[in-house]
C-alpha cells in the first residue's frame, strides 16, 4: 500500500471512529437522562407507597425535579377533574386527598406551589 493510500484510510479510520464515539455519547446521554427520570418516578412511588418517609437524603436539585414531577402530576389531576366536571360525570366520584410531602427543611418547599414548567 502506498503511503497516500496509508494515511487515506487512517483519516478515515479515524473519522469512522469519531463519528462512531459521537453516536454512542448521544446515546449515552439519553440513557442517562431516561434513568434521571426514572430514579425520579421511582422516588415519588416510594413516597405514596409509604417506603420514603423524607427526601433528606436527595440532592437539592433532586428533591426540585421532585417537586417539579409531583407539580405537573397534580396538574394533570386538575385538568382531568375540570374536563370530567365539564362533560357532567357524577359528583360520586371520588378524589383522593392531596397528601404532602415532607421534604429536607419542609418549611422551604411549597409541594402546593404550581409547577414552574
Amino acid at each position: 500500500m502506498s503511503e497516500a493510500t496509508q494515511k487515506k484510510w487512517m483519516q478515515d479510520s479515524k473519522t469512522l471512529l469519531r463519528q462512531q464515539i459521537l453516536k454512542l455519547q448521544k446515546k449515552l446521554d439519553n440513557l442517562k437522562a431516561e434513568n434521571y427520570k426514572r430514579e425520579i418516578t421511582n422516588i415519588i412511588s416510594e413516597i405514596r407507597g409509604g417506603r420514603r418517609k423524607n427526601l433528606d437524603d436527595l440532592s437539592p436539585e433532586m428533591v426540585k425535579n421532585v417537586k417539579l414531577e409531583v407539580a405537573k402530576h397534580r396538574e394533570v389531576i386538575r385538568n382531568r377533574i375540570v374536563e370530567l366536571r365539564a362533560q357532567g360525570v357524577s359528583s360520586s366520584v371520588v378524589v383522593a386527598p392531596q397528601v404532602e410531602i415532607v421534604a429536607p427543611h419542609a418549611s422551604q418547599f411549597d409541594l402546593n406551589e404550581p409547577a414552574l414548567v
